[in-house]
């Protein structure tokens, strides 16, 4: 197993822009610097959102304690949310219409939607993410996600809420893009990540 593991940058910081992929799909084949580029922000969290959520997910995996969390939520939602998968461009045109993305936990707590939701200026709701800490720190219960109990009790009641409050949701929605966007960024994103390193390695003196 440990030959799996490698050193590598956080998937977070790639580019999940509607071309992104095929930038770096691209790039796997020619080496090219030109195709790799940190994305921008697609929509603002205020621009006008016709949809109320995109709830978009695959449910069939290999293991049934990964798809569980999904499935259930896919009957609760019942027949007014489609879950069906799009094409990459109706997907993204839909990311920028929803006011809010649910984005359940996968084979692990953060997946690539995260990052999709972020962009598209949309509010990104999770399963509970207070037991992580992560860099970037972009999952910030309340100020930059919505969250809700892993046995989904507290689901409609978050759902609920951010659809009767507007206001909050675009909080939420605005903070996280605005987080996210500050890690992107050439200049500032550099510097936060030499901070960030600064830190581990004056940590782990202090603790030799």
């Amino acid at each position: 197993m440990l030959e799996k593991l490698v050193v590598s940058w956080n998937s977070s910081l790639a580019d999940y822009s509607l071309l992104g992929p095929a930038r770096m799909s691209l790039y796997g084949k020619i080496p090219l610097r030109t195709l790799l580029s940190f994305p921008k922000s697609a929509s603002a969290p205020t621009s006008p959102r016709p949809l109320q959520l995109h709830a978009r997910m695959g449910t069939k995996y290999g293991r049934a304690s990964v798809s569980y969390q999904r499935r259930e939520l896919v009957a609760k939602l019942g027949l007014s949310i489609p879950t069906d998968k799009l094409t990459r461009y109706a997907y993204w045109r839909e990311l920028s219409q929803s006011q809010s993305v649910l984005s359940p936990f996968g084979l692990g707590e953060i997946t690539l939607k995260d990052y999709e939701a972020f962009l598209a200026g949309s509010c990104l709701i999770k399963p509970d993410m207070s037991h992580m800490e992560t860099w970037p720190d972009l999952f910030q219960p309340g100020e930059t996600i919505s969250c809700f109990d892993w046995n989904l009790k507290n689901f409609d009641m978050v759902i609920a809420s951010l659809f009767d409050d507007s206001d909050a949701r675009i909080s939420i929605a605005a903070t996280g893009q605005e987080n996210y966007q500050r890690y992107l960024d050439p200049g500032q994103g550099s510097f936060l990540f030499v901070e960030h390193f600064t830190n581990l390695i004056s940590k782990i003196r202090r603790e030799q």
